[in-house]
């Protein structure tokens, strides 16, 4: 997930950030029932484009509440980028 941020950002971001952002990540899969591995479903999950767009939705809201979060916003979309990418590596093995 660093190596998707700009290095100065990604320097200035602590891990307990990357991990706020995956607990959101699973916690918003796990509410919409894409927590389980379903290659036969024809759910969000099958739609990298929306489920990118839902993602980057949900942790960009719950970053703005989140008032010890100092993670930029703006890297929101790369960083889901990247665990989704990590994801599939992961399930491909």
């Amino acid at each position: 997930m660093r190596r998707a941020l700009p290095e100065t950002v990604a320097a200035s971001l602590d891990d307990d950030e990357f991990i706020n952002i995956l607990d959101m990540i699973f916690d918003w899969e796990e509410e919409n029932g894409l927590d389980d591995i379903d290659p036969d479903d024809d759910d969000i999950d099958n739609d990298r484009t929306a489920l990118v767009a839902a993602l980057s939705a949900h942790v960009a809201k719950m970053l703005t509440r989140d008032k010890g979060a100092s993670f930029p916003v703006e890297y929101v979309t790369a960083v889901i980028e990247a665990e989704l990418d990590y994801e599939d590596e992961i399930a491909a093995l």
